[in-house]
């Protein structure tokens, strides 16, 4: 769980970078600089395989769009998804198991 806590900081920090990107080339560069590190933190890391694989596509988008196209909206709007693969979801209730566990059917 800390190291998830790690991660989430670590995306975190560059998400508001991101942000403040906008389309400048230099900051958009010094961004991109940043992301290699953040996969190699990811990979450390003890997530399981599929949210790995997943953050790590959403950094290499970034970084795509950051070295392509100087977005900094565009390349936020891929570390807030990889920020959403580290929340806990919960499940929501079914809205009519109440009805089949009452015994009516």
């Amino acid at each position: 769980m800390e190291v998830e806590r790690d991660i989430h900081q670590i995306l975190s920090a560059a998400h508001a970078e991101a942000l403040r990107v906008g389309d400048s080339p230099v900051y958009a560069d010094r961004l991109a600089a940043k992301l290699p590190d953040i996969k190699n933190a990811v990979a450390e890391s003890d997530l399981d395989e599929n949210a790995q694989a997943r953050i790590r596509d959403a950094l290499d988008h970034a970084d795509r769009v950051l070295k392509r196209d100087d977005d900094g909206r565009e390349a936020a709007r891929r570390l807030q998804g990889a920020l959403a693969l580290l929340r806990p979801r919960s499940r929501k209730p079914l809205p009519f198991l109440d009805d089949l566990e009452g015994g009516e059917a």
